[in-house]
Parts: structure tokens; C-alpha cells; sequence
């Protein structure tokens, strides 16, 4: 079993969104795996990208960040990465 514990910071924080969204322990635990193997940018990534709309909004809530400033600069850094 994975714990809350092993994961970045971004990561907790996008579990606590699912857990406080009310998804089942077997849901958020197949989350948890999967975020597992990201760093913090890509757990960002995967936030932005991967979570409904609602948990979107909760995500960029909990880290402080408007949610559309949010997108746009992973956008952005997408961007210039497929350039470089």
C-alpha cells in the first residue's frame, strides 16, 4: 500500500482534492500510484490535465494559485519544451 507520506507535496495535495471530492479508497489508491512515479512538475501537469474541472478549481485553490494562471504557464512551458 502506498502512503500520502511517499508522495511530493503536489501530489498530497492532489490526493486530498480526490479525497475531499468523497472518491473510494481503491480510486484514490490508484491515483496514488500513478502519481508516485512523477515529480512535482509533472504531478502539476497531471493535476491541470487529468482532474474534472471541480478538482482542477480545488487543486489550484489548495496550492494558491488562480486556476487559469495555472494552465496557461504549464501551456506555455509545454510549449517551449516541444521547440527546444
Amino acid at each position: 500500500m502506498i502512503y500520502t507520506s511517499e508522495l511530493n507535496s503536489i501530489a498530497r495535495i492532489a490526493i486530498e482534492c480526490l479525497q475531499d471530492a468523497g472518491y473510494d479508497k481503491p480510486y484514490i489508491y490508484g491515483k496514488a500510484m500513478q502519481l508516485s512515479e512523477l515529480d512535482k512538475w509533472e504531478t502539476i501537469f497531471w493535476a491541470t490535465h487529468q482532474l474534472d474541472t471541480k478538482n482542477r478549481e480545488r487543486f489550484a485553490e489548495k496550492i494558491g494559485v488562480p486556476l487559469d494562471s495555472l494552465i496557461t504557464t504549464f501551456e506555455t512551458i509545454r510549449k517551449i519544451e516541444f521547440k527546444g
